[in-house]
């Protein structure tokens, strides 16, 4: 009742979960890019990636709606080359809250300072280890000194940029293979 009233009365309502590119370019252990039977069907079905068109289309129609955008569902949305225009759509459209769920391997400094310029809200790093070995471990072929370079190029971009955001949140998979890893998560990624 509730969502009908809202969307009747033009208030948002939505929550927008958006994979600009359905690929990965990581295979980890937990996740269904892991599995090699998966990225087969993927492969032979060819990647989709939306064109900007589209996403300007589906912009128009889902982002004045929308109480909050996260890109990034079920792929790696870093795959799409100018993510940074995904966030200025939603923020062209006032979307309250811009998220991105990445394992951040595949940014570039250019694309962390125009997602800090684009008012990108939060910013969810997938990671799986605390350590570099359960790191890779389970993110194969990520790099654990490339994400902890990303941390530090995130902080200085908000730094220059006199941003308070993104905020950063962390996605880490428990498994008893990392459990007690999490001790020594603050000591490690501050």
């Amino acid at each position: 009742a509730w969502v009908l009233f809202s969307d009747l009365v033009g208030l948002r309502h939505l929550v927008v979960q958006l994979d600009p590119a359905m690929v990965c370019n990581l295979r980890c252990k937990m996740c269904y890019f892991g599995d090699p039977e998966y990225v087969k069907r993927k492969r032979r079905a060819k990647a989709t990636r939306f064109s900007y068109e589209e996403l300007v289309a589906l912009s128009n129609i889902f982002f004045p709606k929308a109480l909050a955008l996260n890109i990034g569902a079920a792929g790696e949305p870093t795959m799409y080359k100018n993510i940074a225009n995904v966030v200025q759509l939603a923020h062209k459209h006032k979307v309250p809250t811009i998220s991105l769920t990445t394992n951040g391997q595949a940014l570039t400094p250019d694309q962390v300072k125009d997602l800090v310029k684009y008012g990108l809200d939060e910013i969810i790093l997938s990671v799986h280890g605390v350590k570099k070995e359960t790191y890779e471990h389970f993110m194969a072929p990520a790099k654990f000194d490339k994400f902890l370079d990303l941390l530090s190029l995130i902080k200085n971009e908000k730094i220059a940029a006199n941003s308070v955001t993104p905020h950063i949140r962390i996605n880490y998979t428990v498994n008893k293979e990392n459990l007690y890893e999490l001790e020594s998560f603050f000591d490690v990624f501050g």
